[in-house]
């Protein structure tokens, strides 16, 4: 019964525009009115089964369904979802076997800096592996809207200072873009960052960055707040900065959209003159796509 249903929803739903996504093939979503549930169904990719996730942002607060075995034999999996899910956006999270991280950021139709509750976790970082409270990166976070991106970075405390020691010690927070396809070990690779830094000496101040070579070129704007109850920064970029600059464009796909994320803290001295990072998330692919939960077919789980 279980490959009959799930082959009936997989032909109606590929007339409708089924969605892929990595490792998430043909995802839809069903509604059991019975129940009060949408079941979301998707063929996951094998090194993608061992920890899928469907994310929800209820109430100011992420929650994470997982994935379990609906039709083994089509590798068909499904996550359970709440009824309050319907006419909304949801995200997805796995860890592939590889250990490379997968994140599908919930969708934020919003037009002010989200609130921590309506981001998405993207990594998550161990506490005290840096003796500095404010250097110590806990975890990070994404959210993406149709005109901008959104990252989170999360200390073990002490705020986000950004001069010490009397001007001679300058720490900044950053967000990293960069090209999946790309060596990190490359010396000549080109990443973007949203950065969070003041050294009016060298006029740096927050903004979106092209960085190559330790060398940082301003291309944008960033609006940035910082949540001191949850030891939280967030900041936002414009998709158009990053799209215009012609070294993004050059391998972003629009269409099929993925960038390589992760959190940067460091730390830089005037004398001598030196930048040190001080700590960095595992991080993430990121697929800014929208998943919208409009169930095309009545179902059941049996």
């Amino acid at each position: 019964m279980k490959t009959i249903l799930s082959l009936c929803a997989l032909l109606i739903c590929s007339g409708m525009g089924a969605l892929d996504i990595a490792g998430w093939k043909n995802i839809r979503f069903m509604d059991d009115s019975q129940s009060g549930r949408v079941y979301l169904r998707t063929e996951i990719q094998s090194d993608l089964r061992t920890s899928s996730r469907a994310l929800f942002n209820s109430g100011g607060i992420e929650k994470e369904y997982e994935f379990s075995a609906f039709d083994a034999a089509a590798g068909t999996h499904q996550a359970i979802l709440p009824a309050s899910v319907k006419n909304g956006y949801v995200g997805l999270r796995a860890k592939a076997r590889n250990g490379k991280n997968q994140t599908v950021p919930v969708f934020y139709a919003g037009t002010s800096l989200p609130v921590p509750g309506q981001l998405t976790k993207v990594s998550a970082d161990p506490k005290n592996d840096v003796k500095t409270d404010h250097y110590d990166l806990v975890a990070d976070y994404a959210a993406h809207s149709d005109a901008r991106i959104y990252a989170a970075i999360q200390n073990r405390g002490g705020g986000f200072p950004t001069s010490l020691g009397m001007g001679t010690v300058y720490p900044s927070y950053m967000s990293v873009i960069a090209n999946p396809a790309d060596d990190p070990k490359d010396p000549d690779i080109v990443v973007w960052a949203l950065v969070y830094m003041k050294v009016p000496l060298g006029g740096l101040s927050p903004g979106l960055y092209r960085i190559q070579h330790e060398k940082l070129t301003r291309i944008g704007n960033v609006q940035h707040q910082i949540h001191k109850a949850g030891n939280l920064l967030v900041m936002s970029c414009s998709k158009a900065d990053l799209i215009n600059d012609p070294a993004f464009a050059k391998w972003y796909n629009k269409a099929n959209p993925v960038f390589g994320f992760k959190s940067i803290i460091n730390r830089t001295t005037i004398i001598p003159f030196a930048t040190s990072v001080q700590d960095e998330s595992p991080g993430s692919y990121i697929y800014p796509v929208k998943l919208y939960v409009e169930p095309v077919l009545k179902a059941s789980p049996q």
